[in-house]
């Protein structure tokens, strides 16, 4: 049973993240909602003549549900375009849970449902998900995140991690649909990592694919792996069998 508890809670790893993510039914609507009221900065630039509103030094803007911090801001309303510079940091919040970025460039192009985040110079973005009232934290890192599909299709690359507070996934890339639910980690031998008290654990494979909605997992390629529960080690090499986990070498 011990086993098996450590085996889930990998798979769980996946599910809460995205939870608060939701797709964009009416891209104007909601667009409008993010973006309406009123944006503060030292200097505030329009540009009629191009539709460009261009905002610098210390940018800030609120809601009830967004808080958005960064160097530099500019709409170009006639594209349907927006971007970020410089210290962004975005945070959306509700009763239950809390999202946030941190990172030097946030552009997001409306009228192609495309958009990408990147990281300042030496560093790594990081985007944070928590459940409120005692619920689970988790914390992503990467070189950069891609976005689309009204926000319902993700990929992050560069050496991306994943974090909980007794799990690790690490991967070249990891991509996430929102309307399928699955979770895929691949490019330089993924490795998903486990300590909790039931025991400690270690998977690397090909390919590590979560089916978020199952609450399962499966890995795929070259399957190598540990588990070290109260009592000793078992090699995972090959096969787990069982507990809604599937290994395929």
């Amino acid at each position: 049973m011990t086993k098996i508890k450590i085996l889930i809670s990998a798979a769980l790893l996946f599910a809460p993240v995205f939870a608060g993510a939701q797709p964009m039914q009416d891209d104007d609507k909601n667009m409008a909602a993010l973006l309406g009221g009123m944006v503060q900065s030292d200097s505030w630039i329009i540009r009629r003549d191009k539709a460009e509103e261009e905002f610098s030094g210390n940018v800030r803007y609120e809601n009830d549900l967004y808080k958005i911090r960064a160097d530099r801001g500019l709409s170009q309303r006639a594209l349907r375009a927006y971007t970020l510079r410089g210290n962004v940091y975005a945070a959306r919040e509700d009763e239950t849970s809390k999202a946030h970025i941190k990172a030097d460039k946030i552009f997001y192009n409306q009228a192609r449902d495309t958009g990408y985040v990147l990281p300042q110079k030496g560093a790594q973005l990081e985007l944070g998900y928590n459940i409120k009232n005692g619920g689970p934290a988790y914390r992503f890192y990467g070189d950069r995140l891609d976005f689309g599909a009204k926000f319902t299709s993700y990929k992050l690359s560069g050496w991306a991690e994943l974090d909980d507070k007794d799990n690790a996934l690490y991967s070249r890339e990891m991509t996430f649909d929102l309307n399928t639910g699955i979770f895929e980690a691949y490019g330089g031998r993924p490795l998903l990592l486990g300590f909790n008290d039931d025991g400690d654990y270690a998977i690397s494979a090909d390919k590590i694919t979560a089916y978020t909605g199952e609450s399962r997992y499966s890995a795929q390629g070259r399957v190598q792996g540990w588990l070290a529960p109260a009592k000793g080690i078992k090699n995972l090499s090959g096969g787990f069998g069982g507990a809604g986990i599937t290994a395929v070498r």
